[in-house]
């Protein structure tokens, strides 16, 4: 499922990192996207989105300026990232407050029998895409569980998948180590 697109064109993708590397699902990512021959780029949790604690008033953050179709992360800054993008969507208009969340809940109705809404994503969700960046295609997500609203949320307005590793990340690390297009 990763693996195709990445040989195919693996220059076209990029994985933007941010945990450490003690952070076992970082560690895999980052050898799995290396040996890919994808593009790496590395930033901090509180530079990665245009109004983080660490950004300038008018800089843009790290996620818009590296364009990653590819990310790693936690619950934790995954909120952060929904967060980000409530706190844009609550400075607009009532009107555009209530579009957001009518468009949320029939995007999640339709993605839940198995539909996808073009409409919505062409009108709304390529919108909020660029606050990441515009290509984001999956995100891993690790460490702790992940809130079900920040989930929908993020499937909505993203349109990405989000693969949640739980449980033990060794055995998460052993089944991405075997697709790795490379041999030791």
């Amino acid at each position: 499922m990763i693996n195709n697109p990445l040989l195919d064109a693996p220059n076209s993708h990029t994985f933007y990192a941010f945990l450490p590397l003690a952070h076992t699902l970082e560690l895999v990512c980052e050898l799995f996207f290396f040996g890919a021959r994808a593009r790496l780029a590395y930033g901090h949790p509180t530079t990665m989105t245009d109004d983080g604690t660490s950004i300038t008033a008018g800089q843009l953050g790290d996620l818009r300026v590296a364009q990653p179709t590819f990310l790693a992360g936690v619950p934790l800054i995954l909120d952060r990232i929904r967060k980000s993008l409530a706190t844009k969507l609550e400075s607009r208009s009532i009107f555009w407050t209530q579009l957001f969340k009518y468009a949320c809940a029939y995007k999640n109705f339709w993605l839940g029998l198995g539909y996808d809404t073009p409409i919505v994503n062409r009108l709304v969700c390529k919108r909020v895409q660029a606050q990441l960046g515009g290509r984001v295609k999956f995100i891993f997500c690790g460490g702790a569980p992940l809130s079900a609203d920040t989930q929908k949320v993020m499937k909505a307005f993203l349109n990405i998948k989000i693969m949640i590793v739980s449980l033990l990340a060794l055995i998460c690390s052993r089944i991405l180590l075997t697709f790795l297009p490379f041999t030791f």
